[in-house]
């Protein structure tokens, strides 16, 4: 892996995130019930992206991106490897929450610090316009899950109405972002 390099991206480079192999093996899936997570242990393959999942979510994300939202990449050489996609849009009843919209790794390039050197970057980021809370709706997947939950995620007690019903099979968490979230 040669040295990596960190930018932002334009709008016209949002397809990049779909060339972003998000393969995986998943050893199961995560649900809330009565609050708490239930993991179910399934054994699958997710090869790439969901069919569909581009052409829904391009249009969010360049929507995101038209009204200041933060899109950090990481590059090597001119291969998008990792992306994290902060939302500028207030949530939260205090309006001090941001979403973490998206956080993905190419799987060649996982294992290797970039998801927390991303994660962390949007925390900052977030702190920066003022937020107190990120927002974070996870894949259900086992991996997923259990990467959010390290940085100290849990359980939104109150998920988004909107973001609920977009994803409504994903784990709603929240992450208290503190005087130490740097880049």
């Amino acid at each position: 892996m040669s040295q990596l390099t960190a930018r932002e991206l334009s709008v016209d480079e949002l397809d990049l995130i779909w060339r972003i192999d998000r393969s995986e093996e998943i050893g199961g899936l995560y649900s809330v019930e009565d609050g708490e997570l239930v993991f179910n242990p399934m054994r699958r393959i997710l090869e790439g992206w969901p069919p569909g999942i581009p052409a829904k979510y391009t249009p969010i994300l360049a929507e995101c991106h038209e009204r200041g939202g933060w899109f950090h990449g990481l590059f090597d050489a001119d291969r998008l490897v990792g992306v994290a996609v902060l939302d500028s849009r207030p949530l939260g009843e205090r309006g001090d929450q941001r979403q973490l919209k998206f956080l993905y790794v190419d799987r060649t390039y996982r294992n290797g610090a970039l998801g927390k050197r991303l994660f962390q970057a949007a925390a900052a980021q977030a702190r920066r316009w003022g937020a107190r809370q990120m927002y974070v709706s996870s894949t259900p997947t086992e991996n997923s899950v259990r990467f959010y939950r390290r940085r100290g995620c849990y359980i939104n007690p109150d998920p988004d109405p909107e973001l609920y019903e977009l994803e409504p099979r994903d784990i709603h968490m929240l992450y208290d972002i503190g005087a130490s979230d740097d880049e």
